[in-house]
């Protein structure tokens, strides 16, 4: 089965090797094998940070491609899996989780975005959240036990006095 080859542009397959030169020694690793984890390091950091910033971020933020090839790797590597001690020492799993908390300050806003010249990169204007004219009334479904769903009673007496 063929892979599918998502968008690259936060790191390169080169990235990828300059930063473990190792990784390309494995004989089943293969420039597609890379680019695909790479791409899929690509679409979590977008599906992330898109609420706050336009993406794919362009040009490219140090700090994204940092993380993009540190998440790129991981996911590479997490191909053979480790057992016992061996995963609890494992550094690119101590580099996945450093680099998904900072990805996760991104998207949040604790962490700006900052170009090669040290500029902040502005949130974008256009993303955020979405209102009803709901917004008002309890939810009806959220999070939480399905058992502790409910409806707003004010938001039913509101909808039946509409149609009086």
């Amino acid at each position: 089965m063929a892979r599918t080859i998502l968008p690259i542009t936060y790191c390169t397959v080169d990235d990828m090797l300059t930063t473990l030169p190792e990784i390309g020694s494995v004989s089943t690793v293969t420039s597609a094998i890379l680019a695909h984890y790479a791409g899929r390091a690509e679409a979590e950091i977008n599906g992330r940070i898109s609420a706050r910033y336009v993406v794919p971020v362009s040009p490219v933020p140090p700090i994204l491609n940092a993380i993009a090839i540190d998440l790129s790797i991981y996911y590479t590597l997490g191909r053979k899996p480790l057992v016992g001690s061996q995963s609890k020492s494992d550094p690119w799993l101590e580099k996945f989780k450093e680099s998904r908390d900072l990805l996760m300050d991104i998207a949040n806003g604790v962490v700006p975005l900052v170009d090669d010249a040290g500029t902040v990169i502005e949130a974008s204007t256009t993303q955020g959240p979405f209102w009803s004219n709901k917004e008002s009334y309890n939810p009806t479904f959220y999070e939480g036990e399905p058992e502790d769903w409910g409806t707003d009673a004010t938001k039913v007496e509101d909808e039946q006095n509409k149609r009086s």
